[in-house]
């Protein structure tokens, strides 16, 4: 076996990436086949050819990550060029669209006129006024006509999501970024022409979970210019795990694309691939390799009754049995093992955040931001309140005024600590002080607190200003008496995160910033780990939308529902092929040795059917 053999499609790509005749590429890159580096060796063979030429026209290579670890990881390894532009999608998409503030002001207002045409449709002939859905209705409806009736006063659109303090009625949201930049690329000919000429290569790495919407428009905007715009795609149709992806995206490239594939996989062992690759089933005709030093590695199926509720003490048992299978002490050290989880419910349970989980989820406007960590809102806690809270319990008395400095309405546009006595009154300064440490005596004195309890305290005492959408949830929870009483049919999604214990916000930010052993699907694509257990549990978990994710269905032991063989049927997702899926990509994390926990009605079932299946050999599988 030669572990060089894809070096090739490195060659390919190359050919790939000439500007006087530029032909776009799908990458095929899967688990473990180093497309970063594949990426990065792109950049660096554009920047030895054309760097030059890019620099004296104002010309860049765009580069489009899914995550901002990767985003930094690339940059990087690339040195910081400058013809290089990378970022995230909302970042990029942001840059490009960032100034045309009347185009964005006109596309806001057609939007807002149709919503409040919809709005007063709904509203209008309802007999009873008082049901939770008409007076959401109305709610919405005021909220939409209040923006409108202010778009004519903003003078520049902004954006930031990773700002503390930004959430003025100049910013727009994660969901505006996106359509914006569509609606423009596809609406928009000088546009377009800008565009192109700006970024005659544009690269987007896991493109299989980039925005539809998007992909389809830059797909269409290639075949319009493909003669001085090469559209880079790299990814992985089996690692899709978003439903805001383009599904089948290989299926729908045209035939003037090249389709490079990448062979090996340098991360797992051996018996790693194989499972993965009989996972993975003839799916695009994919079957991994394994390089010649990784022979090796350990796969383990436990299956357990799902009536057993006792899921920690089982983990640690089962940690026990693989270092014995694996001669692995590691396995029975803490931090050592990476546990992954069917979802973030499940989760969500384990770390004690499931209230403000469920919250987010149920709602469709969150649902998918919950789980890549990105409400704007609860940022205002975790990159700010939670740090000033750190830093007061550890004393560090510059950290707490730098956060104050930069955040707060009372020393905002101090240059730096270092010049505060220059500028505030020291009665200023002490009552700033003071009102710091009635927000650290109420974190002392009670580790019980709810959201509510901190945003009491950031009113009475003007430290920061609330972001619009919680003050107005906390002004309505002041002021109802039917709210505070519960009486009220429905609450809306941030009164109901008022009353959260802190607690889990503390425990959520943890665990999507990757700070625990625990991890799901959504928080791994792309990394690795030595030693890892994958638990799945389809007790725990809850579906949306009529889609779910079901193990029990992928292992033979649930029958396919019809709704699965009318989605099959009419060419739609199923559950069967979201599992599928979302198994591929938690297996394929781990390097040396894997354990699956399946939880289950039938044990017995469920193992004839993997040994029927071949996935696993009979001494490969223990029903505990």
């Amino acid at each position: 076996m030669n572990n060089n053999i894809d070096d090739a499609v490195e060659r390919e790509i190359e050919r790939c990436l000439d500007l006087e005749s530029p032909r776009s590429f799908f990458l095929f890159a899967g688990a473990g086949s180093g497309k970063t580096l594949s990426l990065v060796n792109a950049l660096n063979y554009i920047n030895n050819k054309y760097r030059d030429l890019f620099l004296s026209q104002g010309k860049y290579v765009g580069v489009i990550t899914y995550t901002n670890a990767a985003c930094d990881e690339i940059i990087h390894r690339t040195h910081d060029n400058p013809i290089f532009h990378i970022s995230t999608i909302h970042g990029f998409c942001w840059s490009i669209i960032q100034g045309f503030n009347e185009d964005i002001r006109a596309f806001i207002k057609d939007n807002l006129i149709l919503k409040i045409q919809g709005l007063n449709a709904k509203i209008t002939g309802v007999r009873d006024t008082n049901t939770s859905k008409c007076k959401k209705n109305v709610h919405s409806l005021e909220k939409a006509k209040k923006r409108l009736a202010e778009l004519d006063s903003i003078y520049e659109f902004t954006y930031n999501p990773n700002s503390n303090s930004q959430f003025g009625k100049d910013s727009l949201s994660h969901t505006e970024v996106i359509s914006l930049t569509t609606h423009f690329l596809q609406n928009k000919p000088i546009f377009q022409s800008i565009f192109v000429q700006k970024y005659p290569f544009l690269l987007i790495d896991e493109s299989q979970d980039t925005h539809k919407e998007l992909i389809e428009v830059l797909l269409e905007l290639e075949d319009n210019y493909k003669s001085i715009f090469l559209l880079g795609l790299i990814g992985d149709d089996m690692q899709r795990i978003y439903s805001q992806g383009k599904s089948d995206l290989p299926s729908i490239i045209k035939n003037h694309w090249q389709t490079p594939q990448k062979k090996m996989n340098h991360r797992s062992q051996k018996r790693i691939i194989e499972l993965a690759n009989n996972i993975r089933g003839k799916r695009n005709g994919i079957e991994q390799l394994a390089r010649d030093d990784k022979q090796g590695g350990h796969v383990h199926l436990f299956i357990l009754n799902n009536t057993d509720n006792n899921t920690l003490e089982n983990e640690v048992k089962i940690c026990c049995k693989m270092a014995e299978i694996t001669h692995d002490e590691l396995w029975n050290k803490e931090g050592q093992v990476k546990k992954l989880y069917l979802e973030h419910r499940m989760a969500a349970i384990q770390q004690d955040f499931i209230e403000l989980y469920d919250i987010f989820h149920n709602d469709n406007k969150y649902n998918t931001l919950i789980l890549e960590g990105t409400i704007t809102e609860l940022s205002f806690f975790s990159k700010l309140i939670t740090p000033l809270m750190e830093a007061l319990l550890q004393n560090d008395n510059f950290v707490v005024m730098e956060l104050i400095r930069n955040s707060s309405t009372i020393l905002k546009g101090i240059e730096s600590p270092l010049t505060l006595a220059e500028t505030v009154t020291t009665e200023t300064l002490t009552d700033t002080k003071k009102s710091v440490q009635k927000l650290a005596d109420l974190f002392f004195s009670n580790i019980n607190i709810n959201i509510i309890d901190i945003l009491t305290i950031l009113e009475e005492e003007k430290i920061f200003t609330i972001p619009p959408k919680l003050d107005e949830a906390f002004q309505l929870y002041k002021n109802s008496i039917e709210i505070q009483s519960k009486k009220i049919e429905e609450e809306t999604v941030w009164i109901k995160f008022l009353t959260i214990p802190y607690q889990q916000l503390i425990n959520y930010t943890k665990y999507i910033n990757d700070e625990t052993s625990y991890a799901t699907h959504h928080g791994v694509k792309g990394l690795e780990f030595d030693r890892v257990m994958v638990v799945m549990n389809d007790k725990d978990k809850r579906g949306r939308g009529g889609l779910s994710a079901s193990y029990e269905k992928l292992f033979g032991v649930v029958a396919e529902s019809e709704t699965d063989i009318r989605n099959k049927r009419n060419g739609k997702e199923t559950d069967l092929q979201r599992t599928r899926r979302l198994f591929y990509v938690t297996c394929t994390r781990a390097k040396q040795s894997l354990a699956l926990v399946a939880y289950t009605n039938s044990p017995e079932i469920l193992k004839y059917n993997m040994l029927e299946r071949k996935w696993f050999d009979e001494k490969e599988i223990t029903i505990l």
